[in-house]
């Protein structure tokens, strides 16, 4: 069917997509540097011709190397899908991407380009799936077969996997520690809930290459009650995740955030976790419509606000808890990517089908 193309090793919540996919072939590097990244395009440009036998190529973006790849694959009359996780475009403004100066420069002179490849991208892919609301209107305007599919989570994985035994009062995080993600201002609002409660806060995640341009988190990192998992395997941060009372969302609203739409606030529900969660971005308004969480601002004390209403309101608690035992299979990723499943249904059914599928995703 096609050819699959990453500049992020896996595990990737966007590679979800693709697991589903029989008789495919993966092209995804080992490592998530940069100049792994560049490498790997260049190995791609290179081996494109053995691939040429495939019909259908899927790639994920932002196409910020890849988009030459598309082009030419048109140029041959081969089939085209693009899975959009980010818009790399609006990463570029992120104010708070940490980074030495100079790559910040560079980065803001390669804005015309990625913004170009972009739109290329967009407008000569067969059919869109985008996993944000921002982009399925922003692309909307770019190509005309565009489809709306949020991450969602895999509810029946989830329910299988046994929490771990935590305690009492166990607030809970995971993802990245990049500075727009607010892991600072979540752990200044637990110094402020742990004044009137005997609470931990667990977080599972972040990098190396996270903390080395974010001091202030190093120290954060270090407060009393504070336990720094590091990263996890999917299974064992869901192991902890449902031995905790609060799950976390502390994103700052920013513009990036604002462009995706998080797998996190997903797992949460499928875990049965009330959360608090800071208005920043499409996963909030998921949490407001499901009533599984409490929304709030993005800031220590909007946050300390709202984790210690769930902490002293044991109806409100339950009551957000039960919903989301009844609520979780809405946001099943089955449900919420039907068309992209549909779809997979429809080209496996055709002879001769063969997938190539690249990634080029940014973690979201």
């Amino acid at each position: 069917m096609g050819i699959g193309y990453s500049p992020f090793p896996e595990p990737l919540p966007s590679l979800s997509f693709l697991a589903s996919i029989k008789n495919a072939t993966f092209f995804v590097p080992k490592k998530a540097t940069l100049a792994e990244r560049l490498k790997h395009a260049l190995k791609l440009y290179v081996n494109l011709p053995r691939f040429l036998s495939h019909r259908i190529f899927i790639f994920v973006s932002p196409p910020y190397f890849h988009f030459g790849c598309i082009l030419i694959l048109k140029a041959l009359r081969r089939k085209v899908i693009t899975v959009a996780v980010d818009a790399y475009s609006e990463i570029v403004k992120e104010k708070f991407w940490q980074a030495p100066l100079w790559k910040k420069i560079v980065r803001r002179m390669m804005y015309p380009f990625y913004l170009i490849s972009e739109t290329l991208s967009i407008k000569n892919s067969d059919k869109v799936f985008c996993v944000s609301i921002y982009l399925f209107k922003k692309y909307q305007q770019l190509n005309k077969n565009v489809y709306y599919t949020p991450n969602g989570a895999d509810v029946t994985l989830i329910s299988k996997i046994q929490p771990k035994k935590l305690g009492k009062n166990v607030i809970f995080y995971m993802g990245g520690f990049l500075k727009w993600r607010g892991i600072d201002l979540l752990i200044k609002a637990f110094k402020l809930v742990r004044r009137k409660h005997d609470v931990k806060l667990v977080l599972v995640g972040g990098f190396k290459e996270e903390l080395r341009y974010y001091p202030e988190l190093k120290h954060l990192l270090k407060v009393k009650d504070v336990i720094y998992l590091g990263p996890l395997s999917h299974e064992r941060a869901i192991s902890y995740l449902k031995g905790a009372k609060i799950a976390v969302m502390p994103n700052r609203n920013t513009i990036f955030s604002r462009t995706i739409s998080s797998i996190k606030v997903f797992e949460y529900i499928a875990a049965e976790v009330p959360q608090v969660c800071t208005d920043s971005g499409e996963h909030a308004d998921w949490v407001k419509k499901l009533n599984v969480g409490i929304v709030v601002k993005d800031n220590v004390n909007d946050l300390a606000t709202g984790i210690s209403k769930l902490l002293d309101n044991k109806k409100l608690y339950d009551k957000l808890k039960k919903n989301c035992k009844v609520q979780k299979m809405k946001i099943d990723y089955k449900v919420l990517r039907k068309a992209w499943f549909d779809y997979l249904k429809s080209i496996q059914l055709e002879r001769n089908s063969h997938p190539t599928v690249e990634n080029f995703a940014s973690h979201a």
